[in-house]
């Protein structure tokens, strides 16, 4: 149920004991429409929506820099037929892997990974028949021509974020605009009821007026075209009041509707008094201000700065793609898982690896 029907309905309550079942007129300020607005407009909740989703992106362009991690077990049985007694008839390999990689915002790939090797053999060529070959290795991979030092990602990133605030100003203006729709149906609605006021003052003075004229009729004091022209008056004061009532309920009307009222029988009594003051504009203040805080020219320059950074992103993506890459892996191989592993700490047996990889497309279409 809206906000406005349980209001009306809490009214009526409030009233049972001295009114009976008689439906109240629910006042209202401008404040308070204002604040029924920003819960139930749909354009608002909509606009509301629209800008939670654009900060969503920012979330998936920042996901380029998630930490991975890896896990991997594998079994191996080997009783296979051998070409040579040398390699035996049974082996047996249990492997297991830990890795962890992360991007950091340059465009550094780093990674650390942890692996452990059971092997068995039933061979008489291979002692121990069974060992555990443990490792502990680090990478990174740094791309130096396409993404250099992580300008796409960054780019991604910064894109997503400009695209949020161009997306946030947009939203305060739809927001602004419903809300002055609003109030703009409130003052309608205040002016109506005001005429509603004056018509029913003139239609009072007009009965007035009409009661003397008969009076003066029936003392001979005057003629009895001026008591029709009394009469007349009176029942076009009466068409106007009718009006002006018709107009100030098709004010209200307009008011529930921009307040996704549904229940048409809520009568409305606004509270607040029309303004009486005038401001005369100032152009030159008038352009000033705007040039501060106008958001449509602010969200145009972000809008540029966007285009600017994927400007530069597509001219990056022309070049091919370049990558150095680093590792660093020690190893220890003993009987022993634990004595493997004080194996990898304490003896100096690295094998380290550095090269670089260029990749690039013939036709470059994309």
């Amino acid at each position: 149920m809206k906000i406005l029907h349980e209001l009306a309905i809490a009214a009526c309550l409030i009233c049972l004991p001295t009114a009976g079942w008689a439906a109240e007129p629910l006042e209202l300020s401008l404040e308070d429409v204002s604040r029924i607005a920003l819960q139930n407009n749909s354009d608002v909740q909509l606009a509301l929506l629209e800008a939670r989703i654009a900060r969503q992106a920012v979330e998936v362009s920042r996901s380029a820099f998630d930490t991975y991690i890896n896990f991997g077990a594998a079994y191996t049985s080997d009783e296979t037929s051998k070409a040579s007694t040398i390699l035996g008839t049974e082996s047996t390999v249990n492997e297991y892997e830990f890795q962890v990689s992360k991007t950091i915002p340059w465009g550094t790939t780093l990674g650390l990974s942890l692996a452990d090797q059971r092997n068995f053999s039933n061979s008489l060529f291979t002692a121990p028949n069974t060992y555990h070959d443990s490792s502990l290795g680090i990478s990174l991979r740094q791309p130096l021509a396409q993404n250099f030092f992580g300008l796409q990602s960054r780019g991604e990133v910064a894109v997503a974020g400009l695209e949020v605030a161009i997306t946030e100003k947009a939203v305060l203006d739809r927001v602004e605009r419903s809300l002055a729709e609003v109030q703009n149906a409130y003052w309608e609605l205040a002016l109506r009821q005001r005429e509603v006021q004056i018509e029913e003052e003139m239609l009072e003075r007009a009965k007035r007026l009409h009661r003397i004229f008969q009076d003066r009729i029936e003392l001979g004091m005057t003629e009895e075209a001026e008591l029709y022209a009394t009469e007349a008056n009176t029942i076009l004061r009466q068409e106007s009041l009718n009006t002006a009532r018709n107009r100030a309920r098709v004010a209200q009307n307009n008011l529930l509707r921009l307040l996704s009222e549904d229940n048409l029988d809520v009568t409305i009594q606004t509270v607040d008094l029309l303004p009486g003051c005038v401001v005369e504009p100032n152009l030159e203040k008038s352009l000033d201000l705007a040039l501060l805080h106008r958001r449509d020219l602010r969200a145009a320059l972000e809008r540029l700065r966007q285009q600017g950074i994927s400007v530069r992103m597509r001219k990056n993506m022309l070049l091919p793609q370049v990558d150095l890459e680093a590792s660093l892996l020690r190893n220890g191989l003993q009987p022993d898982v634990g004595e493997a592993w004080e194996n990898v700490y304490d003896e100096d047996n690295p094998r380290m690896f550095a090269g670089i990889s260029v990749r690039f497309p013939l036709e470059n279409r994309a």
